[in-house]
């Protein structure tokens, strides 16, 4: 594989440039990117990652330029539309977890994360489809929202729960996405969409406004197409919330500086990466994936990089990090008062009060059943199987950062997934890799090269606690060693729209 050293695929750089010499502006951004739902999600391959257009995006563009034009941008994320998880608040418009009977349920409030981006001069383009938060529906679809497909194969989906995000990323809707994370839901549908994704570390994020099933391990997470853009995003994103006091854990890690500003001049040979072979799976439908991730391996030493292999933690990580393990973990404990505190936050406006209003009013059949069965657990605090979940949740984040201590590693390296994204209607062949979201440890997803299907595989960096900027720091040269992202075939660059993707004449120096 051949070391690139630049990429064209940093958007936001590009973007800000050719918004200062005026060749674009964000009424203009946005209308490319209106346009490129309005031919390729209900139209052409027919995508489906959006639910709702947000009506006001242009109308804010225009007042951003205005702004821009009489006193300057507020920074980098000023005029870029962004695609918002439809299980993350944005007034006005609503948010309804995929779930039909939440179709009206309209926060009068923005999430704490979309404030932020609101402030930064963000504009939210759309809601995009999740996997559906209470009613019964396959892999990357929603009872409202529809199945959602792969932009890179139209018969593969884009994974879960996050898959609107990942789907509109692919296909280039925005530069930036935010989505939400317990099991892996960031960090999959970013590998399966073959963009950049980031689960930041536990606290940096406010997790207020949005439907957060699992407190004690939940998170919001951002995808990109470059490691870049991750960083201006996560500058604008982090920060302490009195509505989410887990970010009082995060006090003394918010960045003093940008994290954007801190990629340049790190070479690979000032990295220690541990390469967890427990994670790499070896059957014959892996061969093609261990060949591409063989091959990035192989190019990193060749860049530098201090490769340790094998690390191991002598614990059987293909078990204990999988959704399918943990399913009736301590989240199941958790649901239904995260659920309540969410409609809480609502007030009076709120179509329910609480999850068990909306079960008598959607009816149980309709439900996950693991709604029915989290109403006949205990409280947390009366349960002994609750508490043990929260220790082994702890052992294994203890236990990941135990080997990147003793190895004097920078982060863990290991493949998202070696067989990539399923079909519509199928299961994941090997399961949902929920490792880093179940140990509570920021991870980041950068995509390693694509099958002969065309389906994108990605390498995953996982890092202890707070090091959030040595892994954005890696993940930004990973990113080179890859190559740039790439637009799927079925969704191609429109007309006049080179500055979206970051295709400008200037387009090699964004990073």
């Amino acid at each position: 594989m051949k070391w690139r050293r630049a990429r064209p695929e940093a958007a936001l750089p590009a973007i800000g440039r050719a918004f200062a010499d005026g060749r674009l502006t964000a009424e203009r951004l946005v209308q490319h990117c209106v346009d490129r739902i309005a031919a390729y999600d209900q139209r052409g391959p027919r995508i489906n990652a959006v639910i709702n257009l947000n009506p006001e995006a242009l109308e804010r563009a225009r007042e951003l330029d205005r702004e821009r034009a009489h006193g300057g941008p507020r920074g980098l994320l000023h005029g870029i539309p962004v695609v918002v998880k439809d299980t993350i608040d944005v007034a006005g418009m609503p948010t309804t977890g995929g779930f039909t009977a939440l179709a009206e349920s309209f926060p009068r409030r923005d999430a704490a994360a979309v404030r932020r981006l609101h402030d930064a001069g963000a504009v939210v383009l759309a809601k995009v489809n999740a996997n559906d938060w209470f009613g019964k529906a396959p892999m990357s679809a929603s009872t409202l929202g529809g199945q959602t497909l792969n932009p890179h194969h139209l018969n593969y989906v884009p994974g879960g729960s996050s898959c609107g995000t990942g789907a509109a990323l692919a296909a280039n809707y925005a530069p930036l996405g935010l989505g939400t994370d317990a099991s892996g839901s960031v960090l999959m549908p970013a590998a399966d969409s073959g963009v950049l994704g980031l689960i930041p570390s536990r606290g940096l994020v406010s997790r207020a406004g949005s439907m957060c099933m699992a407190p004690t391990i939940g998170r919001l997470g951002i995808m990109a197409r470059s490691a870049f853009d991750l960083a201006a995003a996560l500058s604008c994103l982090a920060g302490w919330d009195p509505e989410d006091m887990t970010t009082t854990e995060a006090l003394e890690w918010f960045p003093r500086q940008p994290y954007e500003s801190q990629l340049a001049g790190a070479s690979l040979g000032a990295f220690r990466i541990g390469v967890l072979r427990e994670m790499w799976r070896d059957l014959p439908r892996h061969g093609e994936g261990i060949r591409i991730m063989e091959q990035l391996l192989g190019a990193l030493r060749a860049a530098g990089a201090i490769m340790v292999d094998p690390v191991l933690t002598d614990i059987d990580l293909q078990d204990v990090g999988t959704l399918e393990t943990w399913q009736s973990s301590a989240t199941s404990y958790e649901l239904i008062p995260a659920l309540n505190a969410y409609f809480a936050r609502l007030g009076p406006d709120a179509p329910y009060c609480t999850v068990e209003q909306l079960i008598d009013a959607a009816g149980v059949d309709r439900l996950k059943g693991r709604f029915g069965e989290a109403l006949a657990l205990p409280p947390p605090e009366q349960s002994d199987y609750y508490l043990a979940r929260l220790q082994a949740q702890a052992m294994l984040r203890d236990a990941l950062v135990d080997v990147i201590t003793r190895h004097r590693l920078h982060a863990l390296l290991l493949p998202y997934s070696l067989i990539g994204a399923s079909r519509v209607g199928e299961r994941r062949a090997d399961g949902t890799n929920s490792l880093a979201s179940h140990a509570g440890l920021p991870s980041i997803v950068v995509p390693a090269g694509h099958t002969a299907a065309g389906l994108p595989l990605a390498a995953q960096l996982i890092a202890r606690p707070y090091a959030d900027t040595t892994l954005l720091r890696l993940a930004h040269l990973l990113d080179h060693a890859a190559g740039a992202v790439k637009l799927p075939a079925a969704t191609p660059p429109l007309p006049g729209e080179d500055h979206l993707s970051g295709r400008g004449a200037d387009a090699q120096s964004a990073t």
